[in-house]
């Protein structure tokens, strides 16, 4: 914002405006040329008094005291007293034109405007002890602000644009241009080409303190929230790219470690052979992945957990990855597959010896599958086994091993 050397008023403001119309007045009359301003003839009253909206006394009052510094220093310019102005149009005039005021631009540079309203710049000014103070107080306080937030190494950039003079609205603008503010805050690079709004430096660490937080609950290893160069954690960077949330977050840890981390062997095994890469070293990163849709993820652990529950249960029992994902779809968790496949591993065998004895189609580990956790064919791998307890029941009278409370209960092969 441009501040007029003369009166040391922001040029624009009311006060400025004001300035103007009386340093006017005073340099007509100081011109010999009276008070022949115009004068509206209906209410006779000066126009430039109408202008201001003041009283004649307040007018005449503010013509001659508000302002006085001002206008002395204005007609002092005009007629070029050494020292009121540059050096360069001490003499009252550049190119032989009139030079009625100067005033200092954004830039701290020294501009002249001319009677006819042409303006020219005519070289760096010195700042004035006010803006000098001003400069050091807003460079005192991004300092102050930036060391709050483990923001030191920005404090070097911003040290050289105070001392270059930035003006305050330029100042926020040019720091985020430079290599060590762009370095500090990348992943808002990353955010904007996926779509997502930039981050303020308070939301962006902010985010940061609480992912190291969540990441320190859980006892996760200081390489997932490491701070490197310039306060930058690399390993945060991606999650504040992929805008996931502190909630997320800890959905995805809780995920990794409670679930799986934490799991029996067989859970384990079972996620390595359904998803190959995928290992103990380097389970964490994979869940935490935010490339990988959290939903997704979660769908595969349960997958996992299924499979390795066909695995506890013994008896032969195993699962692929399409079977496991087929009992996840229907809702199976993993305490459901455990109490399931239990039930599933007391029966199977006999089901099969009689279902081979009875020359029937073969009683498998689907076709009880499908019964004990309800999916698509519930109802004819029902009827399947009572036929083959009917069988065995007619040869042998008294109650199947392979009744429903066999299957239901976990009484199945007692013969």
């Amino acid at each position: 914002m441009a501040i007029d050397a003369a009166s040391g008023l922001t040029i624009g403001s009311p006060e400025y405006q004001r300035f103007q119309d009386q340093r006017d007045m005073a340099l007509q009359k100081a011109s010999g040329l009276g008070n022949n301003l115009p004068v509206n003839a209906e209410t006779g009253t000066d126009n430039m008094q109408a202008m201001q909206g003041l009283s004649a006394a307040d007018y005449s009052v503010g013509a001659n005291q508000s302002y006085a510094p001002g206008l002395a220093a204005a007609e002092a310019q005009l007629q070029g007293i050494p020292g009121t102005i540059s050096s360069e149009i001490s003499g009252g005039g550049v190119g032989g034109k009139k030079v009625i005021n100067t005033i200092v631009n954004d830039k701290g540079e020294n501009v002249a405007v001319f009677e006819d309203g042409t303006m020219a710049v005519l070289g760096k000014g010195a700042v004035s002890a006010a803006a000098q103070v001003e400069r050091k107080s807003a460079f005192d306080l991004l300092k102050e602000e930036f060391t709050r937030y483990g923001l030191q190494d920005l404090v070097g950039d911003t040290q050289a644009l105070a001392v270059e003079g930035v003006s305050p609205a330029e100042f926020t603008l040019r720091l985020r241009q430079t290599p060590t503010y762009q370095a500090r805050f990348g992943a808002n690079t990353d955010r904007i080409k996926a779509g997502y709004r930039s981050l303020s430096e308070a939301e962006y660490v902010t985010l940061e303190d609480s992912y190291q937080r969540l990441m320190r609950q859980y006892d996760l290893p200081e390489s997932f929230y490491k701070t490197g160069t310039a306060g930058r954690q690399p390993e945060l960077e991606k999650f504040i790219a992929g805008d996931v949330s502190p909630a997320e977050l800890e959905d995805r840890i809780q995920l990794g470690v409670n679930r799986v981390q934490n799991a029996s062997p067989e859970v384990l095994s079972t996620l390595e052979q359904f998803y190959p890469g995928v290992n103990k070293s380097n389970l964490l990163a994979y869940i935490l992945d935010p490339k990988k849709a959290l939903p997704d993820i979660q769908r595969q652990v349960q997958a996992a957990e299924i499979g390795g529950a066909a695995r506890m249960a013994g008896g032969g029992l195993t699962t692929n990855l399409a079977d496991a994902q087929y009992l996840a779809s229907f809702g199976v968790d993993q305490a459901q597959a455990r109490a399931g496949y239990q039930q599933i591993a007391g029966g199977l065998e006999r089901g099969s010896q009689l279902s081979s004895i009875y020359g029937q189609t073969p009683y498998t580990q689907t076709t009880a599958e499908q019964e004990v956790f309800g999916t698509g064919g519930a109802v004819e791998s029902r009827r399947k086994r009572q036929n083959i307890s009917g069988l065995e029941q007619a040869t042998f009278g008294g109650q199947s091993g392979l009744s429903s409370s066999a299957l239901n209960q976990g009484r199945a092969g007692a013969f």
